[in-house]
């Protein structure tokens, strides 16, 4: 029995960015939302903070070769950074929303409290 399997069609990187919308069924603009540079500095801070206890905490109990340690600590950095990064900024874009800075401001004159 074969199986008829369809090879998806292939799209460069510009039809991709094409398909990127502006408005969501919410009618939301998130045109205006910038992160900028802080999500990557979270990430860094967060995933360093995880990563280099535990690299520390091995080379002190069992003094593992090098390759050891790369083996280890470079894909687990690779895979939270990929991980966390987006969620990371989704996390600002939503508190830039609930704040109402950087293009979200509906209604200037009554802006939201934290408290």
């Amino acid at each position: 029995m074969a199986l008829n399997v369809v090879a998806p069609e292939t799209t460069s990187i510009k039809e991709l960015a094409e398909r990127v919308v502006d408005h969501y069924p919410t009618k939301l603009s998130f045109g205006e939302a910038r992160a900028d540079d802080a999500p990557p500095y979270f990430t860094i801070l967060i995933v360093g903070h995880l990563i280099l206890p535990g690299a520390l905490l091995l080379e002190r109990a069992a003094h593992p070769p090098i390759w050891v340690h790369y083996s280890i600590w470079m894909p687990l950095t690779l895979g939270l950074t990929l991980t966390l990064l987006p969620r990371v900024k989704g996390a600002l874009v939503g508190l830039q929303w609930a704040l109402r800075m950087g293009g979200f401001d509906d209604d200037a004159e009554n802006p939201p409290s934290l408290l």
